[in-house]
């Protein structure tokens, strides 16, 4: 058993790719659709994914953007994203900032979730719309109306709910 759970065919996705018509190695269609799959939907590929591997389609720029946009579509897709948006930018740090509760008695635990799931809309907003600009993940934010009126949230017009504004250092401002 011990040899079984060491071995590398378990422990990582062995991957030997084929000869391409350069000469170099590339991955095969199934492997293609089982990287698109752990990455964009963290899962294994769907029946649309093998079809698509099995036909080949992987191999082309054109199918293989295809399914990164058919993947990308999808409410697992969605959730993958906002799920690595959230590792990557160490939202889950949020939790553990204190602010002087004398100077900031609206910072609660529910300000807190909403400052992380202001800042996963604002990233969903971004990055999954066909029509976003990757300066505007950059720079911009969504401000809920809670966190759009809190203190700590400073140079946001008053146009609404879930509005697009800048904010600069909402949440983990240094403030003792």
């Amino acid at each position: 058993v011990a040899s079984v759970l060491l071995g590398p065919d378990f422990l990582f996705r062995v991957e030997l790719g084929e000869q391409g018509p350069a000469g170099d190695r590339r991955y095969t269609g199934d492997e293609m659709a089982g990287r698109l799959a752990a990455l964009l939907v963290a899962s294994v590929p769907d029946e649309a994914l093998v079809r698509a591997a099995d036909a080949g389609e992987l191999l082309t720029d054109a199918g293989l953007s295809a399914q990164v946009a058919r993947l990308l579509d999808t409410p697992r897709g969605h959730a993958a994203m906002e799920a690595f948006f959230a590792e990557t930018m160490e939202l889950a740090e949020i939790e553990a900032v204190t602010k002087d509760a004398a100077l900031y008695p609206e910072w609660t635990p529910a300000l807190r979730a909403q400052a992380v799931e202001e800042a996963v809309a604002m990233f969903s907003r971004v990055a999954l719309d066909d029509d976003a600009d990757l300066a505007e993940l950059l720079e911009h934010v969504l401000v809920l109306d809670r966190l759009g009126d809190h203190p700590l949230a400073h140079d946001v017009p008053d146009v609404g709910d879930r509005a697009h504004h800048r904010v600069v250092d909402l949440v983990l401002r240094d403030v003792a």
